[in-house]
């Protein structure tokens, strides 16, 4: 096995990096190619038998070097009340001859909002019926429960003038806080004059009064 004998005053160079390349160096010149291999593993065992790694330091003094984890505010349901909605119809396909809402339409309405998993919740619109300025009522069923963004069932409206029908619908609300929140419906209705709309109605709803 070849030697290297170390020139004096070889350890007195400063820094550690100086003083490995200058051993790479002489057993290089010295030993050949197989003799900087012995030096590299001799130094890695040298390194990882060192205590002071990060991770080993830290585990001894009982830290804990787990990643917090990503906090995410708690969903606010709407508080009950009388909210003003402003509604987009994004979208209408109309079957049978029915005239219905063309998109790029929109909407003002008030919708009661009794609460979550409670009866109650109402819309009250104005609008023409048979050429007469009547009011239009929508009864809905019961309210999801606390958390809940999907609502569906049928809607009850009714006009002033007193005619009737039924309208399927489903939604998808987005709470932002206590007093407002946002929600896209499929709505499923009788046209004015027969067969039926399908719309898709962009809603945000912003509290403007208490029950």
């Amino acid at each position: 096995m070849c030697s290297v004998t170390w020139p004096s005053g070889w350890r007195s160079i400063g820094a550690p990096r100086a003083r490995n390349a200058m051993a790479i160096f002489l057993a290089y010149e010295r030993c050949g190619a197989a003799a900087i291999l012995w030096h590299c593993i001799a130094r890695l065992e040298q390194i990882m038998r060192r205590p002071t790694s990060l991770p080993a330091a830290a585990l001894a003094a009982g830290l804990s070097l787990s990643v917090p984890a990503t906090s995410h505010a708690a969903v606010v349901d709407p508080s009950p009340g009388i909210y003003l909605a402003n509604g987009l119809y994004t979208a209408v396909v109309a079957s049978s001859g029915a005239k219905c809402p063309s998109p790029g339409d929109s909407l003002t309405l008030y919708f009661t909002y009794p609460g979550p998993a409670k009866g109650g919740a109402t819309f009250h619109e104005t609008g023409l019926t048979s050429g007469v300025f009547a009011i239009l009522t929508g009864v809905f069923p019961k309210t999801p429960a606390a958390g809940v963004t999907d609502w569906s069932g049928k809607v009850m409206e009714t006009t002033s003038a007193g005619v009737s029908h039924t309208v399927v619908f489903s939604a998808t609300l987005q709470f932002n806080n206590a007093s407002s929140f946002l929600a896209t419906f499929d709505w499923n209705e009788t046209g004015a004059s027969g067969g039926t709309c399908k719309e898709t109605i962009q809603v945000t709803l912003i509290k403007s009064g208490h029950l």
